[in-house]
């Protein structure tokens, strides 16, 4: 049975971005995305929620000031008591 796109792509092969599925994944990581930035910096604990929504593994502790972008989120594990400042870019086509 051939590969999909989606793993096709995380085992670094040649993959179409515009697949179906890659791009459901590509549009539901925009829309937490958004959500994630419009919330207060005051609301922990619904950025803590929205993050482990988003991404593959969240630690405890993990602080990120958004606007973050990343390209489909699930490929993202981030450790305890991480820092991640403004305006940074996760391209996670790879785990």
């Amino acid at each position: 049975m051939p590969l999909s796109q989606r793993e096709r792509m995380l085992t670094g092969e040649v993959y179409d971005s515009r697949d179906p599925e890659l791009l459901a994944l590509a549009h539901r990581a925009r829309a937490l995305l958004a959500t994630f930035a419009a919330l207060p910096s005051t609301d922990g604990a619904a950025r803590h929620r929205t993050l482990v929504e988003l991404l593959g593994h969240v630690g405890a502790g993990v602080w990120i000031e958004p606007p973050f972008f990343c390209d489909y989120g699930q490929h993202i594990s981030i450790g305890d008591d991480s820092f991640v400042n403004v305006n940074c870019v996760f391209l996670d086509s790879a785990p």
